[in-house]
């Protein structure tokens, strides 16, 4: 089987970025994730896509892997343009025609673990109240 063909069959987001920062390939999943075909992406810009990635942290983290050849891995949340967000985790990879970037949707995960975090402060909270109440009731 074709490697392309191997790629498109992954459900994590796979794009390949040229040094021009054009895209030379996408996969399925990465264009669902875009919520666009791999056509109105593939052959285009990152610049073209998302006129103000430059300011991003996760252009510059690219930029790094990009410049320096050494793979890159962060968290970023991406909005879309109904205001929805979602948080991905990416693997930036240096390859010979520029970049790869793995993308992997953590949305749920991200969102189970703020809920746990929460939960764990208001549990510590509680238990510090009760521990006062009991010294309280004691004197």
């Amino acid at each position: 089987m074709h490697s392309r063909k191997v790629l498109d069959l992954l459900i994590e987001g796979i794009q390949i970025i040229d040094f021009d920062w054009r895209y030379l390939y996408v996969n399925e999943a990465l264009a669902a994730y875009q919520n666009t075909s791999r056509e109105a992406i593939i052959g285009k810009t990152i610049f073209e896509r998302f006129p103000a990635v430059e300011n991003s942290e996760i252009f510059k983290i690219s930029q790094r892997c990009m410049l320096e050849r050494e793979e890159q891995i962060a968290e970023s949340d991406f909005e879309y343009p109904d205001k929805t967000k979602k948080r991905f985790e990416l693997k930036i990879k240096p390859i010979e025609e520029g970049i790869i970037i793995l993308s992997v949707d953590i949305t749920h995960r991200y969102e189970a673990e703020t809920k746990i975090k929460r939960a764990n402060h208001l549990y510590n909270f509680i238990s510090e109240l009760n521990h006062k109440i009991v010294k309280v009731k004691d004197q």
